[in-house]
């Protein structure tokens, strides 16, 4: 273990409010959360949903490269926000 390696990036959510964290978010949702994000009463939580959620998918394809990021499945509970 102690040979191990951790990498950890760490960023704040006004950080990646750009187009190009949000260009690159929105492929990597799955279509059903990318029409969720899609139906948000508020652009700039719609901002900040995409990237964040693109870049947890793209995270968890960096440790399991055979699974695509728009693949991954999450369970989601009944008080969701659009």
């Amino acid at each position: 273990m102690a040979d191990e390696r951790i990498d950890l990036d760490v960023g704040l959510l006004d950080a990646i409010d750009i187009p190009q964290a949000y260009d690159a978010g929105l492929p990597a949702l799955f279509s059903e959360e990318r029409g969720r994000a899609e139906r948000f009463a508020f652009e700039h939580r719609r901002r900040r949903c995409i990237p964040a959620h693109g870049l947890l998918r793209l995270s968890r394809s960096g440790f399991v490269p055979n699974v695509a990021p728009a693949d991954w499945s999450f369970t989601t509970y009944r008080r969701m926000l659009p």
